[in-house]
């Protein structure tokens, strides 16, 4: 695949490259069923509306916002995403401003993101897995992250999101500490680690747990051989840079409590709290003994862990129990894998590779195989348990692959040529039809696309709103991202953990029992329109009570304090109150 004059140095630039542009070509490719509705303004996910609606109005007033004031009826929800990604969209849209109007290129720099996140993924694990790969299979691991169902579902165009970002984040950390442990880092690669770790908060804390696998990994290293060459020297530099960084990026981006706030959910001072133990649990490694650091080192971890009890609940712990399971049946993406198909979709790769570091380390008899093994066995749990995790666990059978047929060519020596002819076939295979595979795949509901097919298509239920800016409309809590990009109404409430109250409040009115004038419910979120569609019916699930506003609406009964104002051929019906 390269020229045999080319150093390794060169053969690694040429494969990470070469993955990075083979990855994002895949996903374009994946992508080429919905490409025409993005590039006829539509894009992906509510998140993604979102996040330009919270980038667009902080470009407005010229200063970050942590909320997105039109929802909540107006009081607005705060938003647990750092700001990071916003900065990075701002500088990619810079260019493309040039030839067209601010808000048109942020769209397209949105629109980009999920091509280049695969291809930044494709790139991380090339150069991950290289210290332990043939060179000459660093390619699969870009071809098969692209066709991942778990990892392409968030790298399509149209989708803008940081779960691929994640995904890099953790590749990187984890090919760091693989060097590390090999003995071919030092203070530099600790530094670079640290780094990766604290960039990784920044964009989201839910890369936290996995990072510390990496940490784990490499304390066990140092326990099993304290003269591995840079090791010591490596955690107290990961350790340090780590809280460097975080503290920097907490002064820059400080949550909405401030910089010391305790908000599991994004970088605060939960996080300044974890870096000061990893700091002085990496200088203890460095200067005591194995015992005493060891002592030293897991007394800081569960002392950060004991202060902050919240963190085994995840993000469930900014709401109340009720709360949470009233949200999560909208959330799709927060849900358990359920069924067979889904299971082998997300999970299948992840339990191979969980399995062949098992064999591993049946094999070789080895503590650091055992190891990797609980934490695969980890990775496909979180996995099982909420969907959008399982993302993890295809990264780290993607980033087996390459490994597998590295083995594999070992095993049979000269015959491995034969290797490369079928599996290559497969993948430009898969590359010519994916566009025709993907709708034979299990859903990523989570990510679905819209299309113009679709009952209740939400852009035409924004050109019914368009007339009344300023209004608050009582809507489908999924339509809210999109009704406030295409519109100027405030929307009562949103599936954003951080503003619980004013979904509960949406959830309350829905479910009201429409009377001759307006349930104390209704008038509680101050909405004058009500914008209702068919699709309701399967997103708002089917436990409310017979007699509920939604349920009356959809059947075509109108009490007598609304009016209809509005309908759409799609579906949308708009009401107006009287009263």
């Amino acid at each position: 695949m390269f020229p045999a004059e080319a150093s390794p140095d060169q053969s690694l630039r040429s494969a990470v490259a070469g993955n990075f542009v083979l990855a994002a070509l895949l996903s374009i490719s994946a992508s080429l069923g919905t490409i025409g509705q993005v590039l006829r303004g539509e894009l992906i996910n509510p998140d993604s509306y979102m996040r330009l609606v919270r980038l667009h109005d902080e470009l407005t007033v010229g200063h970050t916002l942590q909320a997105v004031a039109r929802d909540g009826s107006g009081q607005g929800t705060v938003l647990a995403w750092s700001h990071l990604l916003d900065s990075l969209l701002v500088l990619l849209a810079a260019p493309i401003g040039l030839l067209t109007d601010p808000d048109t290129a942020l769209r397209w720099a949105g629109i980009a993101v999920g091509p280049l996140s695969i291809g930044a993924l494709g790139a991380a694990l090339a150069w991950a897995v290289a210290p332990v790969a043939d060179r000459r299979y660093l390619w699969s691991a870009a071809a098969a992250c692209a066709l991942a169902p778990p990892i392409l579902g968030y790298g399509m165009v149209g989708v803008l999101h940081h779960h691929v970002l994640l995904a890099v984040v953790t590749t990187m950390t984890a090919g760091w500490a693989l060097r590390l442990v090999l003995g071919s880092g030092g203070t530099a690669a600790g530094i670079a680690l640290g780094t990766w770790v604290a960039t990784g908060i920044w964009l989201s804390p839910e890369t936290m747990p996995f990072s510390l696998l990496s940490f784990g990994g490499m304390a066990l290293a140092w326990l099993l051989s304290p003269e591995t060459p840079g090791l010591r020297a490596g955690i107290a530099a990961a350790g340090t840079a780590l809280l460097g960084v975080v503290t920097v990026a907490l002064l820059v981006d400080p949550p909405s409590g401030g910089p010391f706030a305790t908000e599991i959910d994004r970088l605060s001072g939960v996080y300044l709290a974890l870096g000061v133990a990893c700091c002085a649990a990496g200088w203890a490694i460095t200067r005591l003994g194995r015992i005493a650091g060891a002592a030293v080192a897991l007394v800081c971890v569960v002392a950060w862990m004991a202060a902050f009890p919240s963190l085994l609940r995840g993000a469930e712990a900014v709401v109340t129990p009720e709360q949470a399971r009233a949200m999560l049946a909208h959330i799709r993406e927060m849900e358990p894998i359920h069924g067979l198909g889904n299971v082998v979709a997300y999970l299948g790769g992840g339990l191979v590779a969980t399995g062949l570091l098992g064999w591993l380390t049946w094999r070789r008899r080895s503590a650091l195989l055992a190891y990797m093994v609980l934490c695969g066995g980890f990775i496909v749990v979180q996995g099982a348990t909420h969907l959008r995790f399982a993302t993890y666990a295809a990264t780290l059978a993607v980033a087996l692959l390459p490994v597998a047929l590295t083995l594999t060519t070992r095993f049979l020596g000269e015959r491995a040529i034969w290797l490369l002819v079928p599996v290559r076939a497969t993948v430009v295979g898969l590359a010519v039809f994916l566009p025709w595979v993907m709708p034979l795949l299990p859903s990523h509901a989570h990510a679905a696309p819209q299309t113009q097919d679709m009952a209740c298509h939400t852009r035409a239920g924004a050109a019914l709103l368009s007339p009344y800016a300023g209004r608050i409309v009582l809507a489908e809590p999924n339509d809210t991202p999109e009704l406030l990009y295409r519109t100027g109404v405030l929307t009562v409430g949103s599936l954003y953990h951080r503003n619980a109250e004013a979904f509960m409040r949406l959830r309350a009115a829905w479910r009201s029992k429409p009377g001759a004038v307006p349930d104390a419910a209704v008038q509680a979120t101050g909405a004058s329109l009500l914008l209702v569609c068919p699709r309701a019916d399967q997103q708002q699930g089917t436990d409310r009570p017979q007699d509920a506003l939604l349920n009356r609406l959809l059947a075509g009964e109108v009490p007598p304090w609304l009016r209809r104002i509005g309908a759409e051929p799609s579906g949308y019906v708009l009401y107006e109150r009287l009263q």
